[in-house]
């Protein structure tokens, strides 16, 4: 960890953040949608479930797309920033 020292602990810290977001972004694009077609026994086949989780993946994003303005006003008005985010 002596390579570290040249960095400051602000840089650091986003150094991490960086490293845990691109490793949850790799599970939930491969290993997660994986998992889900073998759970989901319910389709016809593998298609049937990867586009089933397409879709529900889809319809998540766009309900963040079009709440997260509002939420984040709310936020700001309200004092309720940290709240919100948890």
């Amino acid at each position: 960890m002596g390579f570290l020292k040249k960095f400051t602990k602000q840089e650091i810290s986003w150094m991490m953040y960086d490293w845990a977001n691109s490793a949850h972004s790799v599970i939930v694009v491969t290993i997660l949608p994986i998992f889900f077609d073998t759970v989901a026994g319910y389709t016809a086949d593998s298609v049937s479930s990867m586009s089933t989780w397409g879709f529900a993946t889809s319809l998540a994003m766009t309900i963040v797309a079009l709440s997260a303005p509002f939420l984040g006003v709310f936020g700001d008005i309200r004092g309720m920033r940290k709240k919100l985010f948890t």
